[in-house]
């Protein structure tokens, strides 16, 4: 299944019209909405809120310099890539 991707601000929500699609006659499709909603600063500010809140933690305090080594480590080795099997 192929995916496509376009941004576009409703004008009127009676209809929506997608043009310049790279689509066949008769081909079938399933079509997904997502809203923006509109308050992503809002959320941001609750997400770094909630970190620094986190960080105040004793147990996070506690974290030494070689967790965070060890724990940039565990990072690196997640994100590296494996060979295909």
């Amino acid at each position: 299944m192929q995916t496509y991707r376009t941004h576009l601000v409703i004008k009127n929500p009676q209809r929506v019209t997608l043009s310049n699609l790279s689509l066949q006659p008769g081909q079938h499709v399933d079509v997904l909405f997502l809203a923006d909603e509109g308050n992503r600063s809002a959320v941001v500010q609750e997400l770094v809120s909630m970190f620094k809140e986190a960080q105040s933690l004793p147990h996070i305090q506690a974290l030494t310099e070689a967790s965070h080594s060890s724990l940039r480590l565990d990072v690196r080795i997640f994100r590296t890539p494996t060979s295909p099997v």
